[in-house]
């Protein structure tokens, strides 16, 4: 038998007030007209109907409250007799709990009413908040809040930042990882190997892919990286020796040959070229390979070799020199002073395109008008174009560091790795009539071009700085 109390929220001593104030709030919260077209609310309003028509007339509920109290008397005096009959019967035999019966992953994913679900949730949020006072809440509960809370943001911050994909990737992190922990809490109750499989293996892998994807992308960390030795990182990162410098390694091996060696004359002692000398006399064999200063033939052979030693070495010694990053370049949009501007600051969808058609790298830094920060720090190739997206509104002026041969392992001015090796130049356009006003609203938002080289009839000016004055912040 329905309890229509309960269907109205209420106790069984309610007043009719209550009964009216209760279904007030109710029909203006689940009226079929504010859900057209939904069964299920539907079928709600009318069972909330019903209930108000019996109790809102004094006479039907007086009907309705002694029927109801009869069959609540009679289900309990049977429950009680039914108890003590069996509890006089089996008093011998053991209690035997039925086991729970086990769960099929997919059948019940394939049963959930995603509209039900919601509202299920919905409704019980509101309850706990009109019936609870925050204040009175343990401070267990309220960081399980906090930390609910902050995981339903989080999918909307990646559709802000990334669009669809960042939010569908955080949401397969969310079901992935809810699988996998919801198998080590619930192991007894698998009842497939596809679903152990699914929760214990599949599950976490997916978890982690998924996760190693959104630190790359949202913070540049490469998660696998943390697994492979310094050693391998370096031999990944290290620059290809130039052509040069391969012929040079062949011939110092060939001159570092034994063979080779024994062709250049050392000082020794009177007594080692006594015995020598002895040596030589009493042995019928000749090594024709050893020079000697007696035949004009070993001279020549010895002042050649000793001049290409000697080139071979010098050419060596100025190779130790020579720059190892030659040509070496980021890639366009990398970030190398982050570490001496902070991190970027990113908003929206006003964007500039930089043209650089000289022949060196560029990096080109945003700096904000009113306080002088450099809000971004973007490396552009020689010869390439890159579009800076994403600027915030305000008004800026550019700084550019010009340069070839980048090289991460120099200390550069503000103290930390990366700076160019040739044709390093420092540049800013901050006249009133080089700065950059960014609008970028909802409505409307700012885009244009901006050339790194001289052009005819430009509207920029360019002045050279110093390299103090570039890292400056």
């Amino acid at each position: 038998m329905k309890n229509h109390y309960q269907t109205l929220g209420l106790e069984n001593n309610a007043s009719q007030d209550e009964i009216k104030k209760a279904y007030r709030k109710l029909a203006l919260k689940f009226h079929p007209d504010k859900n057209i077209g939904d069964s299920f609310f539907e079928e709600l309003f009318r069972g909330i109907k019903d209930a108000y028509d019996i109790l809102s007339n004094p006479v039907t509920k007086r009907k309705y409250d002694l029927e109801y109290n009869t069959f609540i008397s009679k289900t309990n005096s049977k429950e009680n007799s039914t108890y003590q009959q069996n509890s006089t019967r089996n008093r011998q035999q053991t209690y035997t709990p039925n086991p729970k019966p086990k769960r099929n992953y997919f059948e019940l994913v394939k049963q959930i009413n995603p509209k039900k679900f919601l509202f299920e949730k919905t409704t019980k949020i509101k309850e706990v908040f009109s019936t609870t006072n925050l204040k009175s809440l343990s401070f267990k509960v309220k960081l399980v809040f906090l930390f609910k809370l902050i995981l339903i943001i989080i999918p909307f911050i990646g559709f802000h930042l990334k669009g669809f994909p960042g939010l569908v990737q955080i949401l397969i992190f969310y079901v992935m990882t809810f699988g996998f922990i919801n198998t080590i809490k619930n192991p007894n109750e698998i009842d497939s190997v596809g679903s152990g499989l699914f929760g214990l293996f599949i599950a976490p892998c997916l978890a982690l892919l998924v996760l190693s994807f959104m630190l790359d992308d949202y913070f540049e960390i490469d998660l696998f990286s943390f697994f492979e030795s310094n050693q391998k990182i370096e031999e990944k990162y290290k620059p290809r020796p130039s052509p040069q410098e391969n012929e040079l390694t062949n011939l110092q091996e060939i001159i570092d040959n034994k063979d080779a060696l024994q062709m250049v004359p050392k000082k020794k002692s009177k007594r080692e070229e006594e015995n020598r000398s002895n040596r030589r006399k009493n042995s019928t064999l000749r090594d024709d390979r050893l020079p000697t200063k007696s035949s004009s033939k070993s001279k020549s052979e010895y002042k050649k070799f000793r001049e290409e030693f000697d080139r071979i070495e010098s050419e060596r010694e100025q190779l130790k020199n020579h720059n190892r990053y030659k040509d070496n370049q980021l890639k366009n949009g990398a970030s190398p002073f982050n570490t001496c501007f902070g991190k970027g600051i990113y908003s929206k969808n006003a964007w500039l395109k930089f043209d650089n058609s000289n022949a060196s790298d560029a990096i080109v830094c945003l700096v904000r008008s009113y306080d002088k920060r450099t809000i971004r720090n973007e490396y552009i190739q020689a010869g390439s174009k890159f579009e800076m997206s994403k600027i915030p509104s305000g008004t800026y002026y550019i700084k550019v560091y010009y340069g070839n041969d980048w090289n991460p392992k120099k200390e550069n001015f503000c103290g930390s790795k990366g700076a160019f090796e040739k044709n390093v130049t420092f540049s800013k356009s901050d006249r009133i009539g080089d700065k950059i006003i960014i609008e970028n609203t909802s409505r409307s938002y700012t885009t244009g071009t901006i050339t790194l080289y001289a052009v005819e009839n430009g509207n920029m000016s360019t002045q050279t700085i110093k390299e103090k004055d570039f890292f400056e912040n």
